[in-house]
């Protein structure tokens, strides 16, 4: 049986309640799973929220806020500077917004990264297909990972769309998550290799509106445990008893993707990583991702602890999403660095 490893291990530490917050990475992959006729995968769960959830303002504000940045991009960043794509998304976001900047800077060197496979192919096909020059150089990774290297042999602008510096790794907590904010963008700058980040940010502190925006794709957002019964080695997980229940915690500013187990469940797991059972118990909460919502000043103090400098932001008129420009510390760069290479630590086993 084929299987994604990793995606088996962080299952694994999910519902042993030894990690939480991790599966982000997961949520976006294609699978095959179906829940009656209705697909569960994670590429065709993310277009709905493109199509079909009016409550989610986040891309079609950042659309809007992409076609006024990229035309002003090079006034900070010079043409022909490597886009490094951080969580590429689906056809439709790269055409609207990737694209867009790489025209704008007639970049040279286009990265898309993303644990996508098929997000990641397709976005360098769209970019190859209106910009034959750019040279293509994918990645299937984790990009919030430690073990993260430059992307290219020059600083390259990063482009973090769709609020996923929300998405970081934390307890649900009344703490805010500086630590981990932090490091993560510390993370980032390395990608980018010394050059800037462009990302967006939701600072929308109401209770009732960001749990609406979520719960109208709510299978979407638990789809990794359809994923977890349908492709891993397990037997006796039944992801219809999993219910979607987000959290808000006013304090943090944040937004916790969970799921309450309605059964009792016996999951039996036979694996070169894992050979056992695990019980899950009726009212058992597996916190799956964040979505945080950071305030203006508390999100540019967080980079600047990273190192940041900001460069520019651009406000959507009427929702309290915004675009961050900002400028990443300078590091030392590999003589020989061209670009993460597909290898296999970064692949699907």
């Amino acid at each position: 049986m084929s299987y994604d490893r990793q995606f088996l291990i962080d299952s694994i530490a999910l519902l042993q309640h030894r990690r939480t917050s991790h599966m982000g990475a997961h949520q976006y992959a294609h699978h095959t799973a179906m829940r009656g006729d209705f697909p569960m995968s994670g590429a065709l769960g993310w277009q709905r929220y493109e199509k079909d959830c009016p409550n989610y303002y986040v891309l079609r504000c950042e659309k809007s806020l992409i076609d006024i940045a990229a035309s002003e991009l090079s006034h900070y960043i010079k043409q022909g500077t490597s886009l490094v794509d951080l969580g590429t998304g689906t056809l439709q976001a790269v055409r609207t917004k990737s694209l867009l900047i790489a025209q704008a800077l007639y970049s040279e060197t286009y990265v898309p990264i993303d644990t996508s496979l098929k997000f990641c192919s397709d976005a360098g096909e769209v970019i190859q297909s209106v910009l034959p020059e750019t040279e293509i150089r994918p990645s299937v990774e984790n990009f919030f990972s430690d073990d993260v290297e430059p992307a290219t042999n020059a600083p390259a602008l990063g482009f973090l769309g769709g609020i996923t510096i929300a998405n970081i790794e934390a307890p649900l907590s009344t703490k805010k998550p500086t630590q981990a904010l932090v490091k993560s963008l510390r993370n980032l700058a390395k990608i980018v290799g010394g050059g800037w980040l462009l990302l967006s940010s939701d600072a929308n502190q109401s209770e009732f509106e960001n749990k609406a925006m979520y719960k109208e794709n709510g299978l979407f957002e638990i789809n990794t445990f359809d994923r977890m019964a349908h492709e891993l080695p397990m037997t006796g997980l039944d992801p219809t008893y999993m219910t979607y229940d987000p959290i808000w915690i006013k304090e943090s500013s944040q937004l916790g993707h969970t799921a309450i187990a309605t059964k009792d469940m016996s999951v039996t797991i036979n694996s070169l990583e894992f050979k056992g059972v695990i019980d899950i118990k009726k009212g058992d909460r597996f916190h799956l991702k964040n979505s945080f919502k950071y305030t203006d000043d508390y999100f540019l103090s967080c980079a600047e602890q990273a190192g940041f400098s900001n460069l520019m932001v651009w406000r959507h008129r009427e929702k309290p999403l915004h675009l961050f420009l900002l400028k990443a510390p300078s590091i030392m760069l590999p003589m020989h660095q061209v670009g993460i290479p597909m290898t296999a630590k970064h692949q699907r086993v």
